[in-house]
């Protein structure tokens, strides 16, 4: 067993929720992807970075430079620390890592010491069956203060074709992370998937050096269809398949400042593709709006906030995702096929409770970011961490909004499935009353011919059948009465009876006797 396999190991004893990340560790398919990492070194007298992409080998031929005695995460001595012989002219280095792999966990944690929690909420988040409690829930605030690393945890909003059919209301991303994908239907024919992404970066401060690593997931919106895969049953065998899609409402808005609007030069603008965050990352600490950003400084506030810049807009396609599920909700209580209505109101009630788990989810994901930004506000009041938090703040009061107007829509339909079962009932009265009418009618006649069937000249062809309608009739319309009697008639009859002449009554009111 290698030695940060072996570590984290141990220290499932005293942590449990790192259970995920030892089987990550462990599952011989969690490499089984290609790996992007990118290199951004920062120099002390040029604003924009050297951009370098690496492999795993090149990687750890860094890390070596980089390697040096530090504290970041776990506290003992780091075993495998080198020397330093960066040159002075580097600033620091950003390492952006896509598709996270168990060799680059090996080869992070052993080099610059690691704590296992911050590659355990990241790989936790593909939301896996594990029986402990998740890595972002299992801390407590005064012990996340005290972490140099921020795990974000947010939905990327998709689009699948019109034509595609979908086999099943939950999927896997094919990567080495298979991260969850939720399919909710917005129409008869459109579906829109909510796909789990996380972004982890941590800082470590390494002398005259300082070092961020930023773990992303890979990019969506391939044209060719990306990949997918699905379990018809719970631990049932994997099925790939692979969907077209695109972003919802066409992706995130970006944040970068546009020209004056006389130059209407637009080649001005930094481009990015926003299909994954590693390119969206580079473009924009390669931007010129980087310039008055204190990215030398090399703390977490200011690696991680083109970070959440970006994942702030993926949350507003979010509340877009949330804005619509409201609208599809809206009900009326114009119910034409029964049995249709009511299963799709008994699978309303469902994805509302959902949306109801998932909203909460959601405000703690948000909660989470914003106790992070406050508490590098004491420190960097200036900052334009600010606007982060007022960004984020929005976002939290929407998403509890929105969610407290789809919970609130559970007991309409509850209601509505009370007024269809009522009305289901009324249906079923009719029929049994319908069908007594017809036992009313035909029983008197059956008894009627089982008593003339004995004398042939009673029968049918006889000389007296004739009798037969003369006795069966009359018998026939008695039941009938008197099982079912009009109640227009004996009110007719008995109202009468039962009235008093008005001139009995005297001008008092009282009843002159």
């Amino acid at each position: 067993m290698r030695p940060y396999q072996a570590y984290v190991e141990n220290d499932c004893r005293r942590r449990p929720s790192l259970d995920g990340l030892r089987q990550f560790l462990s599952n011989p398919v969690s490499g089984n992807q290609a790996c992007r990492i990118t290199s951004l070194d920062f120099y002390r007298n040029s604003q924009k970075p050297q951009k370098t992409a690496l492999d795993l080998r090149t990687l750890r031929s860094y890390l070596d430079v980089h390697d040096s005695d530090s504290s970041a995460g776990c506290e003992r001595s780091n075993p495998f620390a080198g020397e330093i012989t960066e040159s002075q002219h580097v600033n620091g280095r950003i390492f952006i890592i896509e598709d996270l792999t168990k060799d680059i966990i090996e080869l992070l944690g052993s080099a610059l010491v690691i704590d296992p929690m911050f590659f355990a909420a990241h790989v936790h988040a593909a939301g896996d069956e594990s029986q402990n409690q998740t890595p972002d829930r299992s801390m407590l605030p005064s012990q996340l203060k005290r972490r140099n690393f921020i795990n974000i945890l947010y939905h990327r909003t998709i689009q699948f074709d019109e034509n595609v059919s979908l086999p099943y209301n939950t999927l896997r991303r094919y990567t080495n992370v298979p991260r969850k994908v939720v399919v909710l239907p917005i129409s008869e024919d459109r579906h829109v998937g909510l796909v789990q992404h996380c972004t982890s970066v941590l800082c470590v401060t390494h002398k005259r050096l300082w070092l961020g690593i930023v773990l992303v997931d890979p990019p969506l919106g391939h044209p060719a269809g990306d990949d997918f895969f699905y379990r018809l049953e719970q631990g049932g065998s994997l099925i790939p398949i692979r969907l077209a899609s695109k972003f919802f409402q066409g992706g995130y808005e970006d944040s970068f400042t546009a020209p004056p609007a006389r130059s209407f030069d637009l080649a001005q603008l930094p481009y990015s593709n926003r299909t994954g965050l590693l390119d969206d990352l580079v473009c924009y600490w390669s931007s010129d709006d980087a310039k008055p950003f204190e990215i030398h400084s090399g703390d977490l506030g200011s690696l991680s906030y083109y970070p959440l810049q970006i994942v702030a807009g993926e949350w507003v396609k979010y509340l877009g995702v949330m804005y619509r599920a409201i609208k599809q909700y809206e009900y009326s209580t114009a119910i034409k096929n029964t049995k249709h209505e009511l299963d799709k109101l008994n699978a309303d009630m469902g994805a509302l409770q959902r949306w109801r788990r998932r909203s909460m989810s959601s405000t703690h994901k948000i909660q989470t970011v914003l106790r992070m930004l406050r508490n590098n506000m004491a420190e960097t009041p200036a900052s334009r961490v600010s606007f982060l938090v007022e960004d984020y703040e929005y976002i939290a009061s929407r998403i509890e909004e929105f969610g407290n107007r789809l919970e609130r829509m559970l007991p309409v339909v509850t209601s509505l499935v009370q007024i269809i079962d009522s009305r289901r009932s009324f249906d079923e009265t009719a029929n049994v009353s319908r069908l007594t009418a017809m036992a009313l009618v035909f029983v008197p006649l059956t008894y009627i011919s089982s008593l003339f069937s004995m004398n042939s000249k009673l029968g049918p062809g006889g000389p007296l059948f004739w009798v037969y309608f003369a006795v069966a009739i009359p018998i026939t319309i008695v039941v009938y009465l008197i099982a079912r009697p009009p109640a227009g008639l004996l009110r007719l009859l008995f109202g009468r009876a039962c009235r008093i002449p008005v001139g009995l009554y005297d001008r008092r009111g009282k009843m002159d006797v």
